[in-house]
């Protein structure tokens, strides 16, 4: 069954390395999932760390990544 998890917290506190863990212990259980992470989107976008007036590309790119993954039945 598809499940939206999100992890927020203050920059540096650990919320990569928790939604890695994660996402190996959901891997290990056989179970479908990914990680949607909106740092990646910038860099991979180009943006660096910030993407100022873009964020809303960022936005979007996380909101389509996200529905495309619970409608597969990935727990995002």
């Amino acid at each position: 069954m598809a499940k939206l998890m999100i992890i927020r917290g203050l920059p540096c506190s650990g919320k990569t390395t928790m939604a890695q863990l994660l996402l190996k212990s959901l891997v290990d259980a056989g179970e479908k999932a990914m990680i949607v992470c909106r740092d990646d989107l910038r860099f991979q976008a180009g943006f660096g760390k910030y993407a100022g007036d873009y964020e809303s590309v960022i936005s979007t790119q996380q909101t389509a990544l996200v529905r495309e993954g619970l409608k597969k039945g990935f727990t995002v």
